[in-house]
C-alpha cells in the first residue's frame, strides 16, 4: 500500500537510527576524503536551491501572480530595529565601473509616468523644512551656472511669482 506523497512520486526513506558508535565509524571512513570541483560546485548549487533550468518566463510570471495582492502588514518597531542593527557596520563592497553603468543605464531608460497630485504633495512634504548644507548649495550653483531659461519657462515663473505674492498678501490682510 501507498502513502499520497509515494503515488505523486516522491521518494520518501525512513529515518534511519544510528548508534553513537557507528556514527563515529562513518565520521572516521569519511576523514581525509577531499570533494573534487565539480562536485563541490554541485552542491554549492544545491544550497543555493539552482540546479536545473532557470526559471522559465511563464513560471516567474505564475510566481508574480501568486505574489500580487499579499498583503505584507506594516512592521513592528522591534522589527525594524533588527533590520536596522544587521544592516549596520555591513561593509559594502565597492561597485565596478561596469556595474555602474549597468545600473545607470537601467535608471535612464526607465519609463517614468506623469505624478499625481498626491505623490507630489508626498514628495513635497518629505522635503519641506529640509537644510541643505553649504557645499551643496555650491555644487548646485555650479551645475546651474550658464544654464539659460526658455521663453515659455520664464512666463511660467512670472506667473507662479504672481500667484506667490497674491498668497503672502491674502495672509498678511488676515494676519
Amino acid at each position: 500500500m501507498f502513502t499520497d506523497a509515494e503515488k505523486k512520486g516522491y521518494n520518501i526513506k525512513p529515518k534511519l537510527i544510528f548508534s553513537e558508535e557507528h556514527k563515529k565509524n562513518i565520521s572516521l571512513s569519511k576523514k581525509g576524503y577531499k570533494l573534487t570541483k565539480e562536485h563541490l560546485k554541485n552542491l554549492s548549487l544545491a544550497k543555493k536551491g539552482r540546479i536545473g533550468l532557470p526559471v522559465s518566463e511563464e513560471t516567474r510570471k505564475k510566481i508574480s501572480l501568486a505574489n500580487t495582492g499579499k498583503i505584507r502588514g506594516p512592521m513592528s518597531e522591534e522589527t525594524k530595529k533588527k533590520i536596522s542593527l544587521s544592516s549596520k557596520g555591513r561593509i559594502q563592497k565597492p561597485m565596478s565601473e561596469e556595474t555602474r553603468k549597468k545600473i545607470s543605464f537601467a535608471n535612464k531608460n526607465r519609463i517614468r509616468g506623469p505624478m499625481s497630485e498626491e505623490t507630489k504633495k508626498k514628495i513635497g512634504l518629505a522635503n519641506k523644512g529640509m537644510k541643505r548644507s553649504e557645499e551643496i548649495k555650491k555644487k548646485l550653483s555650479l551645475a546651474h551656472m550658464g544654464h539659460k531659461h526658455t521663453e515659455e519657462t520664464k512666463k511660467k515663473m512670472k506667473g507662479a511669482r504672481g500667484i506667490y505674492k497674491k498668497r503672502l498678501e491674502e495672509r498678511l490682510d488676515i494676519g
